[in-house]
């Protein structure tokens, strides 16, 4: 079994950017926010234990996955997290609070799953959605990722040879076996930030898309309540992959967060 996780490095920028994709996906769903010539951002890319090049990593714990992560990132980085990978990002910049630059989640939340308490509703998805979406990508991977990638992009500006050729790539790593979903739907339904991320101090962006059905954007003003210190942006017209149906708009704001923050 591979113990430790690999790592893949693009431009040529001062400033490093750490990036952490979603459940059941690998680091290609970068390939339209990433450049090989940035001379602003060195990217930092890498696949979730049981994800893409490092589907065979062991996975033991959330605290394993961390100090795994962090043991060969750069330090004074930016860190970018889409979906379950801002989980991740949060949970990396908590932790190493005085060793991070600034936080990104892109189609995040604090808390995944839809919970209503005390004559609250929680905004969120249902832990029966995701485990139909685990079983569709244990089922039929391919198929459900070229479902996922058109969804994403009704109405966008993406070309059809486009995202063709990010379907390809996706697809062209390993795909994540049973158990490593299994284990990533847990982190999922039980990682709970609504109280910790109002410590963290640095600058924080959250981007959202506006037709994301996993993290509502009646969200975004709950978590403005939480963390008043952090920024929200809400990308028109795009659902829960931004950086895919949006790119140039997103890799705008993500340039422009780090100008101001620099």
């Amino acid at each position: 079994m591979q113990k430790k996780l690999s790592w893949k490095t693009v431009g040529f920028g001062k400033q490093n950017i750490v990036l952490i994709h979603g459940f059941g996906f690998n680091s290609e769903v970068w390939k339209n926010t990433i450049h090989q010539e940035d001379r602003n951002f060195r990217f930092h890319l890498i696949d979730l234990p049981g994800h893409g090049c490092n589907h065979q990593v062991l996975i033991e714990s959330v605290d394993q996955v961390i100090e795994k992560i962090w043991e060969n990132s750069p330090k004074r980085a930016i860190w970018l997290g889409w979906s379950l990978g801002g989980l991740i990002a949060s949970e990396i910049a908590l932790r190493y609070k005085d060793q991070v630059r600034a936080l990104i989640t892109v189609s995040s939340s604090l808390y995944f799953i839809q919970e209503k308490k005390d004559h609250l509703l929680w905004p969120g998805i249902t832990e029966k959605s995701l485990k139909n979406f685990k079983n569709q990508l244990s089922e039929n991977f391919e198929e459900t990722i070229r479902r996922f990638l058109f969804i994403q992009n009704l109405g966008s500006n993406l070309l059809k040879k486009d995202l063709k050729s990010l379907k390809n790539s996706i697809l062209s790593y390993p795909r994540p076996n049973l158990e490593s979903l299994s284990f990533w739907l847990n982190v999922l339904r039980k990682i709970d930030l609504r109280k910790v991320m109002s410590k963290f101090k640095k600058p924080f962006l959250r981007i959202y898309g506006e037709f994301d059905q996993i993290v509502p954007k009646s969200v975004i003003p709950l978590i403005n309540f939480l963390i008043p210190n952090s920024q929200s942006v809400l990308i028109k017209g795009s659902s829960h992959a931004p950086f895919i149906s949006h790119s140039e708009i997103f890799n705008k704001i993500i340039f422009y967060f780090y100008r101001n923050h620099r």
